[in-house]
């Protein structure tokens, strides 16, 4: 269906306008004179298709992960589409104290041999990010276009952050 759809916008302008100066006026000074006119029109209709192809791309990405993982490999790494989306892991927070309240939660060092793991603001389950987008760091990037270019295909209420590993 895409490809019907897409016959009904091919012009080919010099026979159109060709096919549409009678027989008698068909010189070749009269038909490059016409077609000088029909110039713009013909610009103005290739950027309309490029256009088009624009919008239609835009409208196949959905918030789906492998639509967004596609979209992302696209613009950043088209080469080796290295960029993922991972959903993110949710970790029990580790409750410190103050000394007023007299219940220390004791941490050990690497010679003790009982590690206790401190989790950032964003790792734990109350404050987790929904997925996480990694980025290779052999890729170029600027990261505040890629917060928005993730912001503007992403569902609402979904929160991510960008990973380089």
């Amino acid at each position: 269906m895409q490809r019907i759809a897409a016959k009904i916008f091919t012009v080919i302008w010099s026979k159109l306008v060709t096919w549409h100066v009678p027989d008698f006026l068909r010189m070749p000074v009269m038909l490059a004179f016409i077609k000088a006119l029909v110039i713009g029109i013909n610009d103005l209709h290739t950027r309309f298709l490029t256009f088009r192809s624009f919008v239609n791309y835009q409208l196949s990405i959905t918030p789906q992960v492998c639509y967004m993982e596609k979209a992302l490999n696209d613009k950043y790494d088209t080469e080796q589409r290295r960029i993922t989306i991972v959903d993110a892991s949710e970790n029990l927070p580790v409750v410190l104290w103050m000394k007023a309240e007299n219940k220390p939660k004791k941490l050990y060092t690497k010679v003790e041999g009982n590690p206790v793991t401190l989790f950032t603001k964003g790792e734990t389950a109350q404050f987790t990010v929904d997925f996480i987008v990694k980025v290779p760091v052999f890729v170029d990037f600027d990261i505040n276009e890629m917060t928005q270019f993730v912001n503007s295909y992403r569902l609402p209420g979904r929160t991510f952050k960008i990973m380089i590993f």
